[in-house]
């Protein structure tokens, strides 16, 4: 299954208006990292297992009602605030009061496509095209903090994504130019030099912020680029799992 966009299951029936007016679909559809499936009837926990969908977005109501889903899709319910401690004990992941915004259901999703990087300085997450510090690891400090460390293209940002997502597999040249990796100025390169040349690009960025984070970004000779965390030495082999 594809990690990119993120495959989202809505069940229609109380979700806001929005779904349905032209202007919002529109910014839907220009979300290159979401992807959004509205269903009237909940498919059966057998189809929600093995089909596309990474998160389920239901009613309260009908979250309860449904019993057991598959543990491996996160769920989202919203409804009123007197389900949500029912909901909650019955394994939903997240809850949204009514009268919800999609700009409050995206910044939930991308709870679930933002993992932790670990550099050698802090904790980071990458939510939509910032990575944000989320822990001082010189300090000990966790506490919640609203300082943004650094700011990517959406280029780099989709690329950045699938590398965390895939992470200790390569992602070959030629799909990370299709997803928008490469160098957009380098046109007259073959893909697998402006993918190369995208990504040097990258790795600086994320060496200002902490050189620990460009240190995680390693090239695959021949092959492409992964994310790996482990800290290393250097006479130490590392298994590459082909994508």
């Amino acid at each position: 299954m594809s990690l990119l966009p993120l495959r989202v299951l809505v069940l229609s029936g109380g979700e806001p208006s929005f779904f349905n007016d032209a202007q919002h679909g529109e910014e839907l559809s220009e979300n290159s990292f979401l992807q959004i499936d509205t269903v009237e009837t909940l498919p059966a926990p057998q189809t929600l297992e093995s089909g596309p969908w990474q998160i389920c977005v239901l009613p309260c109501e009908a979250y309860l009602f449904a019993g057991s889903l598959p543990p491996g899709v996160p769920v989202i319910v919203y409804g009123a605030s007197t389900l949500a401690r029912s909901c909650l004990e019955a394994g939903a992941s997240d809850f949204m009061r009514p009268g919800w915004s999609w700009l409050e259901l995206e910044a939930r999703l991308f709870r679930y496509s933002s993992p932790e990087l670990i550099g050698n300085l802090a904790v980071y997450t990458l939510w939509g095209l910032t990575l944000v510090k989320r822990g001082d690891l010189r300090t000990g400090d966790f506490s919640p903090t609203t300082e943004t460390g650094l700011r990517l293209s959406s280029r780099e940002a989709l690329a950045l994504r699938l590398l965390l997502y895939r992470e200790g597999r390569v992602l070959p040249y030629s799909t990370l130019n299709n997803l928008g990796g490469g160098d957009p100025g380098a046109s007259h390169t073959s893909p697998k030099t402006a993918v190369a040349m995208a990504m040097s690009r990258l790795r600086k960025k994320l060496a200002s912020l902490d050189p620990g984070l460009a240190k995680n970004l390693r090239s695959a000779r021949g092959q492409g680029y992964l994310w790996v965390e482990d800290r290393i030495g250097e006479n130490q082999q590392f298994s590459i799992r082909s994508i």
